[in-house]
């Protein structure tokens, strides 16, 4: 053991803590998501996901094809789009910078904080519009810290590599040049781990951690050549 294993080192959680990462691990968000697909009766789809939520979007296309209970027709996912998509949870370079910020006890989440997060994330901030900036803000501050820290400590509790294997949906990963999160070699490990020749690397120059809001252009139209 190298003692990087953040969740076998961390400080004794309360309860709360606990139930929170239950309820935000990709494995749970994933029942969410196929819940509504079956409120909606809808089977046949392709996913595209961001960071988190491409973590959830493996795991539904890992799941697609399986039985289902109760009669009930499996996900048939075509197409998987992956933006900011760390191959591993456990040993994570990301979630183990960032799991200490979230569990230290003095940080605020604030406007200071949210907008300092966006300059990280964003290659180009400035270019962002403002009202776009102000509506991501405000949304962020909506967030409580407890909901951050359970999504990131549930997101580095998984083996999340182990699922790629079980995806059979041609996967598109979607690789922002600029990513200093997420940097090439670990999409090209992603790569690696999904079946042979169902999975291409596009590397979009230019954007970061966040292509769809870098280049909305550049991420519609990988995703229209795709579809269409």
């Amino acid at each position: 053991d190298d003692g990087n294993d953040a969740p076998r080192t961390r400080a004794p959680r309360s309860p709360q803590a606990a139930a929170l990462e239950k309820l935000y691990s990709a494995h749970a968000l994933a029942g969410d998501v196929r819940a509504l697909l079956e409120k909606l009766g809808i089977t046949r789809l392709s996913i595209c996901g961001h960071s988190l939520g491409a973590l959830v979007g493996r795991v539904l296309a890992a799941s697609a094809g399986a039985d289902m209970p109760g009669g009930r027709k499996p996900l048939d996912v075509q197409w998987l789009f992956l933006m900011a998509s760390a191959p591993v949870g456990r040993k994570n370079h990301v979630a183990q910078k960032l799991i200490p910020l979230f569990r230290d006890p003095l940080l605020s989440i604030d406007e200071q904080f949210v907008q300092v997060w966006q300059a990280r994330v964003v290659a180009r901030p400035a270019e962002l519009p403002e009202w776009f900036r102000a509506a991501v803000q405000r949304e962020s501050l909506k967030v409580p810290k407890a909901v951050w820290r359970a999504s990131l400590e549930a997101m580095a509790a998984d083996d999340h590599i182990a699922l790629l294997a079980g995806v059979r949906a041609r996967t598109r990963i979607l690789l922002g040049s600029e990513d200093r999160l997420n940097p090439k070699v670990d999409a090209e490990l992603l790569q690696s781990r999904l079946p042979a020749g169902t999975c291409e690397l596009v590397e979009i120059a230019g954007v970061g951690c966040l292509p769809h809001w870098d280049e909305p252009e550049a991420v519609a139209a990988q995703l229209h050549k795709a579809l269409l």
